[in-house]
């Protein structure tokens, strides 16, 4: 599938992301929940500590229990201009790209990132992580895999529309790419589920977080009259206790070099 590597769509996320920053942390509770089981998973160590993604910082903070110092690194300029207004003390922030960062080579002893590293390519992404983390360095990367959004393609390919949602990477090409760097690897698939009154409010869900650009452009626009087929056919499938749910496939990633 077509991810974040042109140079337009990046700056697509960028502006999408910046632009949601003030809203996101009071929105996006699905996400926090997903960061925390990640923050739980990495273990403490001496040196330094990269955040790849870290938006508002407001994870970013906490990992500073895990490590001697900490560096929150984001591609949304509005996210960090966020961060830093907030009460963090002098958390270092650097706006770079994932897929290039802007650290020498074994210059970390730690990377985190959460739901930020599905943008990018898997290859591309943790031969970088790999190049700048020591010897024995450890990494724990959390991001949607195939089987995110399955209600929303099913229900478009039912409806015999192109679907507007993302489509991710596969939890085993994903383990493989991070063995083919030289990691040793370890993952854990976990479902987590967002839950909406309506599917306009479970499309904003994911649109006023910032995270609505779509890679793979869809063939047809999406129609009023779309919209209301997609809401009689995902409430008649998918409803529970009078709620509609949005599924994140999560492979929690734990890599050591």
């Amino acid at each position: 599938m077509p991810l974040a590597s042109d140079l337009a769509i990046k700056e697509r996320i960028a502006e999408q992301f910046s632009k949601a920053a003030a809203g996101y942390d009071r929105l996006a509770d699905v996400q926090l929940a997903i960061g925390e089981q990640a923050l739980a998973l990495h273990p403490s160590h001496p040196g330094w500590l990269l955040d790849i993604g870290c938006g508002t910082g407001r994870l970013t903070r906490r990992l500073r229990d895990k490590a001697a110092q900490v560096v929150g690194l984001d591609i949304a300029q509005g996210m960090l201009q966020f961060a830093s207004t907030r009460s963090y003390g002098q958390l270092p922030l650097v706006a770079a790209d994932a897929e290039s960062l802007p650290f020498r080579s074994e210059a970390l002893q730690g990377v985190f990132s959460s739901m930020a590293l599905q943008w990018c390519q898997p290859q591309q992404f943790l031969a970088e992580i790999h190049r700048v983390l020591t010897p024995g360095g450890r990494a724990t990367l959390a991001l949607m895999v195939e089987g995110s959004f399955q209600e929303l393609h099913d229900s478009w390919q039912a409806l015999d529309q192109p679907s507007h949602a993302n489509r991710f990477v596969a939890a085993d090409e994903l383990q493989a790419a991070a063995r083919d760097c030289g990691f040793h690897v370890r993952a854990r698939i976990r479902l987590f589920h967002s839950w909406h009154k309506d599917v306009r409010a479970l499309l904003h869900s994911v649109k006023d977080i910032g995270a609505g650009v779509v890679l793979r452009t869809p063939t047809a626009p999406l129609t009023r009259g779309a919209l209301v087929k997609l809401q009689d056919y995902y409430t008649n499938c998918y409803t529970q206790a009078g709620s509609l749910p949005l599924s994140y496939r999560i492979c929690f990633l734990e890599c050591q070099k």
